[in-house]
């Protein structure tokens, strides 16, 4: 079973680097959800990412999710990132990176991303 088919996230599930490219060149914001269905704080703030993929305000931003237990992410694991982690992408290149579960950073990356 998927992370999405799990926890019912309205994110695309990114299986490998093609889709993960796709996914990056299709919109002018993306938000990369690097989570483990292991992991505690992952399954906690699914349903607050959840949310934010759903807001009309975020729109024109893209969510994708990288299930960590199941595709290979070299480009994470050698730069020693735990998870949950968030990589904000503007334009296919990344501008922020978060650690953790922390909502308020989360949405504040988010918001800079956006330039508001």
């Amino acid at each position: 079973m998927t992370f999405s088919a799990l926890y019912k996230m309205p994110i695309i599930e990114i299986r490998d680097r093609t889709s993960h490219d796709t996914l990056l060149v299709k919109s002018p914001y993306t938000v990369m959800f690097f989570g483990a269905k292991t992991c505690g704080h992952c399954i906690g703030i699914t349903p607050y990412i959840n949310q934010l993929s759903e807001s009309e305000q975020l729109r024109n931003v893209a969510f994708g999710h990288i299930e960590m237990t199941e595709v290979e992410c070299d480009n994470v694991k050698s730069e020693g990132f735990g998870v949950p982690c968030f990589v904000m992408y503007q334009k296919e290149k990344p501008r922020e990176i978060i650690i953790g579960a922390n909502r308020d950073k989360i949405q504040v990356a988010i918001n800079r991303l956006l330039g508001r």
